[in-house]
C-alpha cells in the first residue's frame, strides 16, 4: 500500500497532477504492450537470451515516455515505486481552491490531446461535473454477496484511469456518492462503489471535523470491495490551533489504508486507534491546565509532547533546518524525484531578511490605501516591488547584489550579461546564492544527475522563466556543474 505523507509548499498543484499524468500514460502504455504486442518489443523468456539491452520499441514516437516493453527502461523503474493501476483518481479540495486547481490544469495544456480529463463535482463548476456516461466508467461491477460485496475485477470501463474528479470533502457525499447513483450502505458507512485509485486531499489540517469527515469516506471507499487506494493527505501545517487533534484524523486515515503500517517501528506505537484517542485526551487536558492554572506537571507533559514528537517523526515529513529527517528526503511523492534540500538557518535568515529592507528600498502602509490617499500610491512602483520581492523570494541570496536594479531585464541587457553571463556578478555569489535556495540546489542535484536519452545521446535540461535574473543565476549553476564530457547540459529562457 501507498501513502502519502505530510510535507510542505514543496509540493504543489502541477506536481499532484503530474503524479496522476504518469498513472494515466504508464497504464496505457501498458495496456497497450498487452492488446498490441505486435507493436513492442519482444519480450524476455525462459527459452531464449534476454531482451538486448539497447531494444528500442518499434511505436515509441507515439508516446511521451519511454515505453514499457522497454525492460531497461525508466518506466520499468518506475512501476513499483508508482504503482500504477486502473482507476480514477479523487482529488479533495477546500472549495476556495478549487478554481486555482482548475486554471492550474488549463495552464498545463497537455491534457485534452492525451485523453486525460479534469470533472469537478461542486454546485459552483456545473459546466465541469461528470456526465452519467462518465459516471457510469467510474462505477466498479458489482456482484452482491450478503451484507457485504464479493471483490470485484475491475471498473466497468477500461479507461477509468482517464477521469480526475476534484470535489470537496463537504461536496463529496451529495455531488458524488448520491450523483453517482451506485452507493449502498454497509452497516453504519455508505459504500460508493466507485473505482478510485488514487485519493488526494489537500490542506488536509482543516479542521478536526472535516478530517473525521475525509476519513469516513476513506473508509466508504475502502468497502468497495476492490484494491484499497493510494491516499495522500497534504498539509504544510499538520498541527494548528487544535494541537494534534488536527492531524490524527489523517493519520487514521492512513492506518486504514495501510495496515501493514502497524509493523512498522516507528508507526506501530500509533496504529490503534484507542492510543490517538488517548493520546488526544492527554494533549486537551494539559492545554485546559495550562489555560486554567498556568502550570502542568513536568512529567506528564514530556511524557505527551515526547509521544507527540514521535508521532510527527513518524508520519509526517517536516522543512527543518536539518537537510534530512529520520534517514528521509523532505518530499516524497512518485514518480518524480526528490533531492536534499538543505535550508538556511534562523540566523541566516533573519540576516537575509534585513538585507532585503534596504535592498527593496520602498515600503507600503494600510494608510497609503485609505480613500484620501491613494494619489499617493504608485502603481507602477508597487507592481515593481511586488516583482521585486518575488525574486527574492525565489533566490533570497540576490539581496547580496546591494542593487534592486540588478535584477531588471534592462539592466541585464545593458551590461550584456545574458550574452557573457559568466561575468555577471551573479556568477561570483553562486555559492551565496545556492546556500539561500532550496530550487537552485535541486536544479544542481539534477544537472548533476543527467544522464543518456532513450537513443543514447547526453540528456539536457530546458529551463523557462519571466525572469531574466533567475535565467542568470540558472546559467551561472549549469557554469559550475559542467559535464565531464565537455557537453552543454543547459538551455534557458526568459
Amino acid at each position: 500500500m501507498v501513502f502519502g505523507p505530510y510535507t510542505d509548499e514543496e509540493i504543489q498543484t502541477t506536481t499532484i497532477y503530474l503524479y496522476i499524468f504518469f498513472n494515466y500514460i504508464i497504464i496505457e502504455n501498458r495496456r497497450d504492450v498487452e492488446l498490441h504486442p505486435e507493436r513492442h518489443c519482444p519480450p524476455s523468456d525462459k527459452n531464449r537470451h534476454g531482451q538486448s539491452a539497447q531494444a528500442r520499441c518499434p511505436s515509441r514516437s507515439q508516446w511521451p515516455i519511454a515505453c514499457y516493453c522497454e525492460e531497461g527502461s525508466i518506466t520499468r523503474r518506475l512501476v513499483p515505486e508508482l504503482c500504477p493501476r486502473p482507476g480514477g483518481s479523487l482529488i479533495l479540495v477546500p472549495a476556495s481552491l478549487l478554481g486555482n486547481w482548475v486554471d492550474e490544469w488549463d495552464q498545463l495544456g497537455v491534457a485534452e490531446s492525451l485523453g486525460l480529463c479534469l470533472r469537478v463535482q461542486h454546485h459552483d463548476f456545473v459546466d465541469l461535473n461528470l456526465s452519467e456516461e462518465e459516471f457510469d466508467s467510474l462505477r466498479l461491477r458489482m456482484r452482491p454477496d450478503g451484507p457485504r460485496l464479493r471483490k470485484v475485477r475491475s471498473p466497468c470501463s477500461i479507461r477509468a484511469e482517464q477521469y480526475a474528479v476534484l470535489s470537496t470533502v463537504q461536496s463529496y457525499p451529495t455531488q458524488v456518492q448520491k450523483r453517482g447513483g451506485n452507493r449502498r450502505k454497509i452497516g453504519n458507512v455508505f459504500c460508493d462503489c466507485l473505482a478510485w485509485a488514487r485519493v488526494i486531499r489537500d490542506e488536509s489540517h482543516l479542521t478536526p471535523k472535516l478530517g473525521a469527515q475525509f476519513y469516513r469516506i476513506v473508509e466508504s471507499i475502502t468497502l468497495n470491495g476492490w484494491d484499497l487506494p493510494n491516499v495522500y493527505p497534504i498539509t504544510a501545517t499538520p498541527i494548528l490551533r487544535n494541537g494534534v487533534s488536527d492531524m490524527l484524523a489523517c493519520i487514521k486515515t492512513v492506518n486504514l489504508v495501510s495496515p501493514a503500517i502497524s509493523q512498522h517501528p516507528q508507526c506501530r506505537d500509533f496504529a490503534d486507534p484507542l492510543t490517538l484517542d488517548q493520546l488526544e485526551a492527554d494533549y486537551k487536558r494539559i492545554r485546559a491546565v495550562q489555560k486554567a492554572k498556568g502550570d502542568v506537571d513536568e512529567e506528564e507533559y514530556n511524557r505527551a509532547f515526547t509521544s507527540i514528537g514521535a508521532l510527527m517523526a513518524a508520519y509526517c515529513l517536516r522543512r527543518r533546518n536539518e537537510s534530512r529527517q529520520n534517514g528521509k528526503t523532505l518530499t516524497v511523492i512518485p514518480p518524480l524525484q526528490c533531492y536534499d534540500v538543505i535550508c538556511p538557518t534562523p540566523l541566516e535568515y533573519q540576516h537575509l531578511l534585513e538585507s532585503a529592507r534596504p535592498f527593496l528600498g520602498s515600503t507600503f502602509r494600510q494608510e497609503d490605501f485609505d480613500a484620501g490617499n491613494q494619489q499617493c500610491v504608485d502603481l507602477q512602483r508597487l507592481l515593481d516591488h511586488a516583482n521585486a520581492s518575488a525574486t527574492l523570494a525565489t533566490i533570497p541570496g540576490l539581496v547580496l547584489l546591494k542593487n534592486r536594479r540588478a535584477l531588471t531585464a534592462n539592466h541585464i541587457l545593458q551590461h550584456g550579461w545574458h550574452l557573457n553571463p559568466d561575468k555577471s556578478p551573479v556568477s561570483k555569489l553562486i555559492t551565496e546564492l545556492l546556500a539561500s535556495s532550496g530550487k537552485l540546489q535541486i536544479l544542481e542535484q539534477i544537472l548533476l544527475n543527467l544522464g543518456l536519452d532513450v537513443d543514447g545521446k547526453p540528456e539536457k535540461l530546458v529551463v523557462v522563466s519571466r525572469k531574466n535574473i533567475v535565467c542568470l543565476a540558472v546559467q551561472a549553476v549549469s557554469h559550475c556543474t559542467k559535464r565531464s564530457d565537455g557537453q552543454a547540459t543547459l538551455t534557458t529562457f526568459s
